[in-house]
């Protein structure tokens, strides 16, 4: 017999229990639902965490009812599971190569960058009488005419600017994780580049008001400062302004909770050291 689900296979936590008794202390009994196959295996992997499991089918679903003892060595009670999931934005200042601005990758001919540096630092060099307009009037390795992002690069190099500051926004999300499906995306998508709607559409308990925020700040994905965006002709490598996904912070406490720490930071970032998430 099949099913259609609508929405997540993936079990769900649909009820936790907690009991106390004098003898053993606390104990949580939680209760998960979802696709047979599914809670099977989700099964698997939790029958040596736990200390009672139970599975009953029905059809395509199953039921599985898990019982943890309690950390009965210290004070607790049992909202401290109920811990809020909290979010934060923050912004940070970095430093990058005028290089590895996305709008540089329209010069794509490498020799016109080594060809204007070259040009940057006879200006500067006080045995030659070289000014910028000497240098514009030179002609680009590539054969390419001097535009605007080249006279741009002349004057920075000139000047000793090869770094400029830019704003990254980190986000942070701190939670207690009580789903087996919220412990694995914390580990999903390591070093990879996630946009702002699988990010959200992944996470759980993510607040409308900080969409919001982050909305006023998302760029139009770059995938094009020049022809196609492709950085090195034909390499399918880009620029892209997406969320850089780092390793979790994880917690694992007593009672089989979970403490995760992720964060996720706003940037351009190339493809070719970051891949696309999904």
């Amino acid at each position: 017999m099949s099913a259609v689900f609508k929405g997540t296979d993936v079990p769900q936590l649909t009820r936790r229990q907690y009991s106390f008794s004098k003898k053993n202390g606390w104990s949580t009994t939680e209760t998960y639902e979802g696709e047979r196959k599914n809670v099977l295996q989700l099964a698997g992997r939790f029958h040596r965490l736990v200390d009672s499991l139970d599975v009953s089918t029905d059809g395509p679903t199953a039921t599985m009812t898990t019982r943890v003892a309690r950390d009965t060595t210290a004070p607790t009670t049992p909202n401290s599971d109920g811990l809020t999931t909290t979010w934060e934005l923050m912004g940070q200042t970095v430093s990058r190569d005028i290089a590895d601005n996305p709008k540089a990758a329209t010069i794509q001919e490498f020799r016109d960058i080594a060809h204007i540096k070259a040009q940057a630092k006879k200006i500067v060099d006080p045995n030659a009488s070289h000014t910028a307009a000497n240098a514009i009037a030179t002609s680009l390795p590539s054969g390419a005419s001097w535009s605007n992002i080249h006279k741009v690069l002349l004057i920075k190099y000139s000047l000793g600017q090869e770094n400029s500051q830019t704003t990254e926004w980190v986000l942070r999300k701190s939670q207690v994780v009580h789903t087996d499906y919220e412990l694995e995306l914390a580990t999903a998508g390591i070093d990879m580049i996630w946009s702002t709607k699988k990010l959200f559409g992944g996470e759980t308990d993510v607040p409308k008001a900080l969409m919001k925020s982050v909305g006023n700040i998302s760029k139009n994905d770059v995938t094009a400062f020049g022809a196609t965006g492709d950085v090195l002709q034909g390499s399918g490598y880009k620029w892209k302004y997406g969320w850089l996904k780092q390793a979790p912070s994880m917690t694992y406490t007593t009672g089989g909770m979970v403490e995760r720490s992720q964060e996720w930071w706003l940037n351009y970032w190339f493809t070719f050291d970051y891949p696309l998430y999904g």
